[in-house]
């Protein structure tokens, strides 16, 4: 299919700007077929990005679909703690969950899945 070439070739700027502009480490920008990635380390640098995805998309006649959008927390398998989550023990399997405190990120859903 010819769409997500298109889609790439276009959107490659975005990924060198974040490298570029924003500092980005490139292993922490992943863009691929219709699908943008980015890994940020913390509150700080996901706030910044955000605003600066929001604004390159203005830019270049595009619109961030914030409600298509997610940001999803990342931590290891045995963190105590997790940005926007707290740790529930599910009642029925007494197994523990994370669930979410904080419902957006500068109007991005934070989500514990993300389903395409």
């Amino acid at each position: 299919m010819l769409s997500p070439a298109l889609f790439h070739i276009f959107i490659e700027d975005l990924g060198q700007e974040l490298i570029e502009v924003m500092d980005m480490n490139i292993d922490d920008v992943l863009l691929y077929a219709y699908g943008v990635l980015i890994l940020c380390r913390s509150f700080h640098q996901l706030t910044k990005v955000i605003q600066f995805v929001d604004s390159w998309s203005k830019r270049n006649g595009m619109k961030l679909n914030k409600s298509k959008s997610a940001v999803g927390p990342l931590a290891p398998r045995n963190a105590r703690t997790v940005p926007y989550l707290s740790k529930e023990r599910n009642s029925t399997r007494q197994k523990i969950v994370w669930k979410i405190i904080v419902k957006n990120m500068l109007k991005i859903p934070i989500k514990t899945e993300y389903k395409t």
